[in-house]
């Protein structure tokens, strides 16, 4: 490991002169850019120190046993040869490691953190309940067709301005790129995007944190528009984050709410042909 000596990106950024928050942003944007179209993986992976592909971290964290149950040797957990195998993924970890907390009881030592987990992700299902709904899910998952055809390209995961080290002096140059605990290779939709420099200063007002804000999500919104937008495919966006629990939670809230509505207006107690008077 090697000491860099510089700032955070993050935490000079509010400082900066114009002239040179253009020349960060350029600079961010050709290292995006380069990341999607100069790079490319047989693979869809983690990337290991020596530059070889590794079994995909993704951004799942090893909490209430997620990793625990990686090494059960129940699902594949890559590195994949196709998107679809990918998203099998995606499914059997969360169908697994659901099954095994609440119905094999192999992940007891973790049973606190899980539920504590669970019980702020989940206000509309119980546990019994996300559970059933991601195994339809997932069975729906592997009974259908599913694939599609990208180019799989250099990801970092977490990519804003904590994570980027430029130089003290002016002119400000990037040095590095911190913190690829999650980087490896993806299917180009789900490279990275949406960079953020830096976050407002909360020790200023709020009218000035409220200007600082509209300015960085300007900047986001500029570098997106330099780096070039991803190919967009609603259905792989979807299926990814149908395994995640606030999504089934508000899928739960928005289906429960749909079947009030449903039972009201079929209740022949209510007149719902309620007259209305009209001018002549």
């Amino acid at each position: 490991m090697e000491y860099i000596d510089g700032d955070t990106l993050n935490d000079v950024w509010l400082d900066l002169p114009e002239e040179e928050k253009q020349n960060m942003v350029n600079q961010v944007v050709e290292i995006m850019r380069t990341m999607r179209t100069k790079t490319s993986f047989k693979l869809i992976g983690g990337i290991s120190p020596d530059g070889c592909s590794c079994p995909l971290v993704d951004d799942r964290d090893a909490t209430s046993g997620k990793g625990v149950v990686d090494g059960f040797g129940l699902y594949d957990i890559g590195p994949y040869e196709s998107v679809r195998e990918y998203l099998q993924s995606v499914f059997d970890r969360q169908f697994h490691h659901m099954d095994q907390m609440l119905r094999k009881g192999t992940l007891s030592a973790y049973e606190a953190e899980y539920r504590k987990e669970m019980s702020e992700c989940l206000r509309n299902l119980t546990l019994e309940e996300a559970f059933e709904l991601i195994k339809r899910k997932r069975d729906d998952f592997m009974a259908q067709p599913y694939d599609c055809k990208y180019p799989f390209v250099l990801r970092h995961g977490d990519l804003h301005g904590r994570n980027v080290m430029v130089s003290h002096s002016s002119p400000r140059r990037i040095l590095a790129i911190l913190d690829w605990d999650f980087g490896g290779s993806h299917a180009l939709p789900l490279a990275d995007e949406a960079f953020e420099v830096s976050s407002p200063d909360s020790n200023e007002n709020t009218d000035v944190r409220v200007k600082q804000g509209d300015e960085l999500f300007n900047t986001l919104l500029q570098i997106n528009k330099l780096v070039g937008f991803l190919p967009s495919d609603d259905q792989l966006t979807k299926l990814v984050a149908s395994m995640k629990l606030y999504v089934l939670d508000c899928e739960a809230k928005t289906a429960r709410g749909s079947h009030v509505i449903a039972s009201v207006g079929a209740d022949p107690s209510i007149d719902a042909d309620i007259p209305i008077d009209t001018e002549e």
